[in-house]
């Protein structure tokens, strides 16, 4: 938790921006989580032995890898808006 003599650092413009950033990204990653979710199953399901569906099978994996990869992304801006907060 914050100290209340962090959050007097900020101006009140500055605090409304950082948990207005950080509301955005919890629910980025949010979305992100259930979106890799989703597609993990879309993978398994999609494992089949027919072309078409190999493809789409390769393409939703690659879908999961990029959302994984973002997640990570925004988990790392997330320890960066923490970070501005415990200044």
């Amino acid at each position: 938790m914050y100290s209340f003599t962090q959050a007097e650092a900020f101006s009140p413009d500055g605090l409304s921006a950082w948990f207005s950033a950080r509301q955005e990204i919890d629910a980025a990653i949010g979305a992100l989580e259930s979106a890799g979710v989703a597609l993990m199953r879309l993978v398994d399901d999609s494992d089949w032995q027919s072309d078409g569906v190999r493809a789409l099978h390769e393409q939703l994996r690659q879908f999961q890898s990029r959302a994984g990869v973002e997640l990570g992304s925004l988990q790392a801006r997330e320890s960066e808006v923490e970070a501005v907060g415990v200044a």
